[in-house]
């Protein structure tokens, strides 16, 4: 999955888009996407939850202010990537 979105600083992902490839090879592109997010603990960990068309959740820790690791935590899938600040 790639794509971007924008965080209102406030717990809410308000907009976004994504290209998602399904595991039947099909390419979904132009996904508008929503989701939440709080704010992270000490550890720098938080859930980052994005809604396409089912919600996915997220495990993210907080490298610094421009980059954010994530680890899926939808059972039965592998999933994990990397968020990086463009604006």
């Amino acid at each position: 999955m790639t794509g971007q979105v924008g965080a209102d600083g406030a717990g809410a992902i308000k907009a976004g888009s994504l290209v998602d490839v399904n595991t039947g090879g099909t390419l979904n592109s132009g996904q508008a996407v929503t989701g939440a997010y709080a704010a992270p603990a000490t550890s720098g960990r938080t859930v980052l939850t994005l809604t396409p068309i089912n919600p996915v959740g997220y495990a993210a820790y907080v490298v610094n202010p421009n980059e954010v690791y994530l680890l899926g935590i939808q059972p039965g899938q592998l999933a994990a990537g990397v968020l990086l600040r463009q604006f």
